[in-house]
């Protein structure tokens, strides 16, 4: 998958499932070792059992989208707001999550939020 992950076979177990992500597998929590790659530009993990997820993600300075449709979330990692490069957020279906004010920030640079 361009972009991607293109080196899901060096990925832990947690991430190295599906093509593209890791989608309808009913993961419970994310990796904080996901931060260690810098070069990931999308980031499936859709209809999941997450109900956070890890700061590192803050580190992903290269993501543009990240799909997170599906999932019990309580709310999201503050470093996401750093992510200048974020052009969509899937949080569709995301019931649980709490009120997050920066969320409005992202939607002032451009990047679309799907509520």
């Amino acid at each position: 998958m361009r972009g991607g992950w293109g080196y899901a076979a060096s990925l832990p177990p947690l991430y190295n499932r599906g093509a593209g992500g890791a989608f309808r597998d009913e993961l419970r929590y994310a990796d904080t070792r996901a931060g260690k790659l810098g070069n990931l530009r999308e980031l499936y993990l859709r209809n999941n059992r997450l109900r956070e997820l890890p700061s590192s993600l803050g580190k992903l300075k290269e993501l543009r989208r990240i799909d997170l449709r599906g999932n019990p979330l309580k709310r999201l990692p503050e470093e996401m707001r750093e992510l200048r490069r974020l052009e969509k957020i899937g949080l569709r279906w995301v019931s649980t999550l709490e009120e997050t004010d920066w969320l409005g920030e992202l939607e002032a640079r451009g990047c679309l939020v799907y509520r």
